[in-house]
């Protein structure tokens, strides 16, 4: 488990680094440009992320999951992606204008056309990262995955001011792909990979169906809001829902970064070495709920300085969105361990099946609800979100053998941690007179008293997370430096994949 836990303090500590550096770049953006532009920048990615998901067409997972790995593998996971990725491409060049009008805005087709040039560069960067992440080389994709950001960061915010309005999301976008492809050929020492080749296609095709059908259901409904607000509404409301979203899985993306990133390999590993994964997974949900239910509990108190804050006052109507989603997020607490769980237990089947059952049903509400409006949309998710997680629930049961009792014993001093989290936030919004816009200096008040109920309800309530947290603080210091697991880079690279 040390080496799991090394992985997990390596990952977070890449995605804080990624994460500062995009949300430093979104604050900036947010106050230059308009909610109505940075709605048409998030209406031409939703439309392109359905093509992302046919693109990656689960090579990733496929060289992660495979109890063995060799170069016809490697190059045909190669292969399949760039004939994929050249396909899609092809595609968008044409489509851009057609979809353009459909939306009545001429500027999404040079959007498209600039970001579809970025999937050109995928194949090349795509299958190393996953040959470092079934080694357990966490370093080496967050050297990759930090500097990309860094270079697509800075091309994104000079076009910013140069006055290249949402264009320049596109151009950061390409800037990013191709920086992370250079770097991952760079630190990998055999381009042989890159010879084509279509040996295994017939199990990358077998896993690459499945897990892209999957992919492209969830991806399908989670931009639907986005494409059919876009063509209902202003282009305003949809850069508001897509704020509020931001904001609201800002908890994930900051303190259950490393989760994404090493649950895959780590319960493959524990697979592939005929261990069950039962007690890891509760113990892994009871974590996630220690960290997630305070920390969106604080975001739904303290929504209005929040937002005020981080993305300045012309997007202060996303507040109550935000409290709509921020509650309506704690119910996905299993979110970032199905895939992972199921996949590696060979039931790649079960995620389509069960994307298969809610998903439609999902899109159903949330298309019903578009008609009226974004709250409306918002106040859906208090519905959709607890039926995917439980019938997501009832798959990973199946697999994993876990008792519905055992479940909610895992989570439930979780639930008391988060309670008493919330009492200074709550006190804040009393004292003002349940006035949302609390003063900044009430609010740092609010938020050291949340982090100390936070540390008081864990010890209160004997919750698992401290003994972890022992475990873990010690070897930070040493997860910093991120040298040692890079390898040298080219050099230290061997030549298996195992």
């Amino acid at each position: 488990m040390t080496g799991i836990r090394r992985a997990f303090l390596v990952t977070s500590l890449e995605r804080y680094l990624v994460l500062a550096v995009n949300f430093g770049v979104i604050a900036l953006v947010s106050r230059l440009l308009t909610p109505a532009e940075i709605g048409l920048a998030v209406l031409g990615t939703s439309l392109l992320s359905l093509a992302e998901a046919l693109r990656d067409f689960g090579t990733g997972s496929y060289l992660i999951q495979a109890r063995e790995v060799g170069h016809e593998r490697v190059r045909t996971a190669f292969t399949v992606m760039a004939v994929v990725s050249g396909l899609i491409v092809a595609l968008l060049m044409v489509l851009a204008g057609p979809l353009a009008l459909m939306y009545g805005e001429a500027q999404l087709a040079p959007y498209l056309r600039i970001i579809a040039l970025g999937f050109l560069a995928g194949p090349f960067s795509a299958p190393i990262l996953a040959l470092f992440r079934r080694r357990m080389r966490f370093g080496a994709i967050a050297l990759v995955n930090v500097l990309s950001s860094i270079i697509g960061a800075c091309v994104t915010a000079g076009l910013v001011l140069l006055g290249q309005s949402f264009m320049s999301f596109a151009w950061g976008g390409l800037a990013c792909a191709v920086a992370a492809a250079t770097l991952s050929v760079a630190m990998w020492p055999d381009t042989s990979i890159f010879r084509p080749q279509l040996t295994e296609w017939r199990s990358a095709f077998a896993f690459g169906g499945t897990n892209s059908a999957t992919f492209i259901l969830n991806r399908i409904y989670e931009v639907l809001p986005y494409l059919v607000l876009g063509r209902l509404q202003p282009a305003t409301t949809v850069g508001l829902y897509n704020r509020a979203l931001l904001l609201c899985q800002l908890p994930d993306r900051m303190l259950l970064a490393g989760v994404v990133g090493v649950a895959l390999p780590a319960l493959a590993e524990e697979v592939r070495q005929d261990r069950g994964i039962k007690q890891p997974y509760l113990l892994a949900l009871s974590y996630i709920t220690a960290v997630q239910w305070p920390t969106l509990a604080l975001v739904a108190l303290l929504a209005h300085p929040m937002v005020n804050l981080l993305f300045g006052p012309q997007w202060l109507p996303a507040v109550p969105l935000v409290q709509i989603v921020a509650l309506a997020q704690a119910f996905a607490f299993p979110a970032p361990l199905t895939y992972p769980a199921l996949v590696a237990l060979g039931a790649v089947r079960d995620t389509l099946t069960s994307s298969l059952i809610s998903l439609p049903i999902s899109a159903a509400i949330l298309l019903g609800a578009a008609v009226i409006g974004v709250e409306a949309i918002a106040l859906c998710l208090l519905v959709v979100i607890p039926l995917q997680v439980l019938v997501a629930l009832y798959f990973v049961q199946r697999r994993v053998h876990f008792e519905w009792r055992e479940l909610g014993v895992s989570v439930v001093a979780s639930a008391a941690t988060a309670a008493c989290s919330a009492v200074a936030p709550v006190l804040a919004l009393t004292l003002n007179g349940f006035r949302l816009d609390i003063p900044l200096e009430v609010t740092i008040l609010a938020v050291f008293g949340w982090a100390t109920g936070w540390a008081l309800g864990l010890r209160l309530f004997h919750h698992p997370f401290i003994a972890e947290l022992r475990r873990v603080l010690p070897g930070l210091r040493s997860a910093v430096s991120v040298l040692p697991l890079l390898g040298g880079g080219r050099s230290a690279a061997r030549t298996g994949f195992d």
